[in-house]
């Protein structure tokens, strides 16, 4: 192939120098081009020679291998064979050397026993007899009660510690602030005038209503209602503990200053952070505040039905319009509820995704309006794990107040909401223990908690 290659080059040579000087159809180059291709032909046999030469040893080397890996293959089989038969060979020299040593030595005891039998007998005389003794050796009833006594301590101990280990849920003042490193705004007991009416309203078709008005049988008092407590009941401990809460979140930081727009959400649905942003908002009004309450729940919005009012008009439906926020009356914005200096902001109507409502620049503007015109601005914001609408209103709002459910919030979803707002750069003020009953957790009381209802009552 190369002497090929070097006479294919010197042809190649030959042929560019005559189609210098000469034409295609001159017998010089024709004939220089006929050598050219009768060399090429000789040059693709050969090539073709070589690789069925090749494929050849290649198929020669497949069958060897074949060969010698089958005949390793069989003297596998035949080691493995040996290999079985020396094991097995081992095993039965142990048993026969076992065999062996047990023969000698029955071989020695027989002996023994023999010169034993012909020897005279002892001299052994019993002096007195066994007496039985007073006790049992076993068992000892004095050892097993002590092991029973501190086993059971132990056990008792430990199953305490493991209920407490696998119990979760923050269940006491303290616990939050605890676990999520944040300080503890206040405690809301659990309102038992609530819980009494819901019980009330379970059982009331169990009673005669014989004798009373068509629909009061089932209607209840809004005064048992526990987010308009504060209003309602004054003379309340619920109340009392929203007041208490509400100098928490008043007092200045190390700054100086004071939130005016505050978040108040929660990890879980169901942790009252409705009833604590209402009675906030209402024990603010007290002092004579102008406070507004915003439904931030538009998936969900219930503080219109609290207060009494329609929920034709609210926050979505103002998002979701083209008029400029700035000039727009505040009467056609918010309403006047019958809590005197407090306002409300309805969810609304409007059928739009929340999210995209709150990321508007509308948003924005709206707080920037309503700052100007109250004191204190309060948005009742969803559960905030599953939901992002209390992410993104606490980005516009000074704080926020992560509401906790006692026996109900675990610590895990907790923290999760407190990370989650970390992350955002969001200020968390702290958290408010809700539903917390003084009667279900020692040491946590005012003293006689009974005493303390009858002080506030007067």
């Amino acid at each position: 192939m190369r002497e090929y290659r070097q006479k294919l080059t010197e042809l190649q040579r030959q042929y560019v120098e005559l189609s210098a000087t000469l034409t295609p159809a001159h017998y010089k180059v024709q004939r220089v081009q006929a050598q050219i291709n009768e060399l090429s032909s000789e040059m693709q046999k050969e090539r073709a020679n070589v690789l069925h030469r090749i494929g050849n040893e290649y198929a020669a080397a497949l069958r060897r291998e074949t060969l010698l890996t089958k005949a390793r293959d069989e003297q596998e089989q035949v080691v493995a064979d040996k290999s079985g038969k020396a094991i097995h060979y081992d095993t039965l020299k142990r048993e026969v050397d076992s065999s062996r040593q047990l023969y000698e030595a029955m071989l020695q005891r027989v002996k023994q026993a023999g010169l034993a039998a012909a020897m005279r007998a002892s001299n052994v005389l019993v002096v007195d007899p066994a007496k039985p003794p007073l006790l049992p050796y076993r068992p000892s009833y004095p050892m097993n009660s002590a092991i029973g006594l501190f086993g059971g301590v132990f056990l008792g101990f430990g199953f305490v510690l493991l209920r407490e280990r696998l119990d979760r849920r923050i269940s006491a003042p303290g616990e939050a602030q605890v676990y999520l490193d944040l300080p503890e705004l206040g405690v809301i007991p659990l309102d038992e005038a609530a819980v009494s009416r819901q019980i009330s309203n379970v059982l009331q078709p169990l009673r005669p209503t014989a004798g009373l008005p068509a629909g009061s049988a089932r209607k209840s008092p809004l005064g048992d209602c526990p987010e308009l407590a504060t209003w309602k009941r004054k003379p309340s401990l619920v109340a009392e503990c929203a007041r208490t809460t509400l100098t928490s979140i008043l007092l200045p930081n190390q700054e100086g200053d004071r939130p005016q727009v505050v978040v108040l959400t929660s990890s879980s649905p169901g942790d009252g952070k409705t009833t604590v942003a209402c009675n906030l908002s209402i024990a603010m009004a007290e002092i004579g505040r102008k406070v507004l309450l915003i439904d931030g729940d538009l998936r969900r919005p219930r503080l219109n039905k609290l207060f009494g009012m329609a929920n034709s008009w609210g926050l979505s439906d103002v998002l979701w319009a083209d008029t400029p926020i700035e000039t727009v009356p505040l009467s056609h914005l918010v309403h006047d509820t019958e809590v005197c200096g407090l306002s409300l902001l309805p969810g609304g109507s409007c059928g739009a995704n929340p999210a995209n409502l709150f990321y508007s620049p509308r948003m924005s503007r709206l707080l920037t309006r309503l700052r100007m015109e109250f004191d204190m601005i309060m948005i009742d914001a969803p559960p905030m794990i599953h939901l992002a609408d209390a992410r993104v209103l606490g980005r516009f709002a000074d704080g926020v107040i992560l509401v906790v459910r006692a026996g109900q919030t675990t610590t895990e979803s907790a923290l999760l909401a407190s990370q989650r707002f970390a992350e955002d750069g969001t200020r968390v003020l702290g958290t408010v223990l809700n539903s917390w009953d003084p009667k279900t957790s020692r040491g946590y009381g005012y003293g006689s908690y009974d005493n303390y209802k009858a002080y506030v009552a007067q």
